[in-house]
């Protein structure tokens, strides 16, 4: 036991040195630790504040991106469908324009038709009364027909 106080003296004489020679570089030393840890805490809320003003900052601008994202869409949806109406009214325009050629075409082709059918009945004509008169024309026959188509003719010349 001895030994025992011995050592608990030398301990309490180590301490009692330590603190009395020691004591102000150790209060330098943990003040300067305090000031380096209260400094770099407000570092870090420093930080912390700039951090929350640029996420601010950066949610702004992603509102406002897509804002603008909106508004540039919304005016491509009104080009397209003013591009889409112009589409439309010029494919309407064409279309009118077809059916008018494709009308005056018919009418044409039909005005032709009606001629050439004209001169077929007529032709056609032409050719019974010719087979006609072969049948039954002689040549005393033909002279009273020229004869009447003659007087016909002569009366309806002086009366009109």
């Amino acid at each position: 036991m001895e030994t025992f106080i011995i050592n608990g003296i030398n301990v309490f004489i180590i301490f009692f040195a330590i603190g009395y020679f020691g004591s102000e570089k150790i209060n330098t030393f943990l003040e300067n630790r305090k000031e380096r840890i209260r400094h770099s805490m407000k570092r870090a809320q420093s930080r912390k504040e700039q951090a929350l003003i640029s996420r601010s900052d950066y949610e702004n601008r992603i509102r406002d991106f897509e804002n603008e994202r909106q508004i540039i869409l919304e005016s491509a949806r009104k080009r397209a469908a003013q591009t889409r109406a112009e589409l439309l009214e010029e494919a309407k325009k064409e279309a009118d324009r077809i059916r008018e050629r494709a009308e005056r075409e018919a009418l044409l082709s039909r005005a032709r038709i009606e001629n050439e059918v004209k001169v077929e009945m007529i032709t056609e004509a032409f050719r019974l009364a010719e087979e006609r008169l072969r049948k039954d024309a002689d040549d005393t026959r033909q002279s009273d027909w020229i004869r009447k188509t003659l007087e016909e003719m002569s009366e309806a010349t002086w009366q009109n």
